[in-house]
C-alpha cells in the first residue's frame, strides 16, 4: 500500500457501501473486484460477511484488463495504472474521489477530472445516492453526456496519462545519460 492508502476501517467501509447501499439496489448486474490488498490477517471474501444479491458477482484473481472488455459502465477510484485500463475502452468511467483514498495533485487535475470523467465526491454527505441515481441514467442517455467529455478527456489523457510524446525509452536513457555524465564531470 502507498502512504496515502485509506485506513482500514475506511477502506473496508467505503466498499461495503458501494456493495450494500448502491449495487445490492440497482437493477444492473455488477462485477466487483475489491483491490488485491491485504490488510488484516483474516481479510474473507465480502460474499462470507455481507448479504449481496444475485445481482452481484465478486471477481478476485481475475486481471482488470481482461475484464473490462464486458463492461459497459466502470467505477473506479483509481487514480493510478488501473485508470488507464478503465479509459482505453472508451466505456464511460465513475470516478470516485476522495481526500482520503489516493487524493488527486492539484485543484487543477481535479477539475480535469470532473470534466472529464462522472466524479462522484465520498467526501460529501449523500454520496452513495448520487451515485445510484448516475448508475440509473439510461445508459443511451449516459453515453450521450459522456461523449460531451470527450475533448477534454482527451486533453487529461494526453497532457497526463499518456505524458509526453515520443519514446518513453529513449527519453530515460537520454536522463540517466545526463545524469552520468554530470557525475562523471564531479
Amino acid at each position: 500500500n502507498s502512504i496515502t492508502s485509506p485506513i482500514a476501517s475506511y477502506g473496508y467501509q467505503r466498499e461495503k457501501n458501494l456493495l450494500l447501499k448502491i449495487y445490492n439496489n440497482i437493477n444492473k448486474k455488477v462485477l466487483y473486484k475489491p483491490y488485491p490488498s491485504q490488510r488484516l490477517l483474516y481479510q474473507p471474501s465480502y460474499s462470507k460477511i455481507l448479504k449481496l444479491k444475485s445481482n452481484i458477482n465478486l471477481v478476485g484473481d481475475f486481471d482488470f484488463r481482461y475484464m473490462r472488455a464486458v463492461a459497459d459502465i466502470i467505477v473506479t477510484d483509481s487514480n493510478y495504472s488501473t485508470l488507464s485500463w478503465c479509459i482505453y475502452k472508451n466505456t464511460p468511467v465513475i470516478y470516485l474521489k476522495s481526500s482520503m483514498c489516493y487524493p488527486l495533485l492539484s485543484k487543477k487535475l481535479e477539475k480535469l477530472f470532473e470534466d472529464s470523467f462522472f466524479v462522484i465526491n465520498l467526501d460529501k454527505n449523500g454520496w452513495e445516492s448520487k451515485l445510484k441515481e448516475l448508475l440509473s441514467i439510461p445508459f443511451n442517455d449516459l453515453i450521450t453526456k459522456w461523449n460531451l467529455k470527450r475533448e477534454i478527456r482527451l486533453k487529461l489523457i494526453n497532457d497526463y496519462i499518456l505524458g509526453p510524446e515520443g519514446n518513453t525509452a529513449f527519453r530515460a536513457a537520454g536522463y540517466i545519460n545526463n545524469i552520468v555524465n554530470k557525475f562523471n564531470r564531479i
